[in-house]
């Protein structure tokens, strides 16, 4: 039986697919980043697999968001 990681959890999940499911985000057109359509503060860096809330000075990984946020 294999023990995921922490690591693997999250190459397995894309944040910017769990943060679509709390808010709208902009679609990529090109480069690494995309936006809240709702709330433009929120930033997330798909190549880093991390998000900036510059609103309230929240920042993170997915397993942030989700503590945060849900």
């Amino acid at each position: 039986m294999k023990v995921c990681s922490s690591d693997d959890v999250k190459e397995a999940i894309k944040i910017e697919d769990i943060i679509h499911e709390d808010e709208p985000l902009t679609e990529r057109k090109r480069g690494r980043y995309r936006q809240g359509r709702i709330h433009d503060t929120i930033i997330i860096d798909t190549q880093r697999q991390c998000f900036y809330l510059n609103a309230r000075g929240e920042q993170g990984d997915v397993y942030t968001w989700l503590q945060l946020h849900r």
